[in-house]
């Protein structure tokens, strides 16, 4: 199984209910359209680490907030590998228009299987795969997330993310 990364798109008022842990957030998911949510798999943290050129953290550039933002929702979103963060309607606006302006080429640039190898992001880590597939698993991913991204700005939603 592993940690799978799933974006949620959510409007204000229930994100409000979602932030003071009014719900049980992992009930919350199950009943969530598939239309409000994107799963990314395993490329989560290869996705990250080349968005922002970080294991963990994010920097100022937006784009690098696009999976790991720092603005964690509560304990209550916990399902084992930290709480869920959430992305405010404007970030995820500014998100979207960074990575509307990604490219294929900037984003192989970026990919070095063997940097991530020694920073251990996860899945790199231990994949028997070529770097061609997995660099085609991890940009196929991130095209999905983008795709998110650009619907919950054009709705106007929140985006919540989490490992599971």
């Amino acid at each position: 199984m592993g940690m799978i990364g799933e974006y949620l798109k959510v409007d204000k008022k229930t994100f409000k209910i979602l932030k003071r842990g009014k719900v049980d957030f992992y009930d919350f998911i199950e009943e969530l359209d598939e239309e409000d949510r994107v799963d990314i798999d395993k490329a989560w943290h290869a996705i990250h680490f080349i968005l922002s050129g970080k294991v963990w953290e994010s920097n100022e550039d937006p784009i690098s907030k696009m999976v790991l933002s720092g603005n964690e929702l509560g304990e209550n979103s916990d399902g084992g590998y930290g709480p869920a963060m959430y992305l405010m309607v404007d970030d995820v606006i500014k998100i979207s228009e960074a990575a509307e302006r990604i490219s294929e080429e900037w984003f192989r640039q970026r990919f070095d299987v063997a940097k991530m190898k020694k920073s251990e992001i996860y899945l790199i880590e231990s994949v028997n795969e070529s770097e061609e597939e997995l660099f085609e698993y991890v940009w196929s991913n991130f095209q999905d997330a983008k795709e998110f991204f650009k619907k919950a700005a054009s709705e106007k939603k929140y985006i919540i993310f989490s490992v599971c």
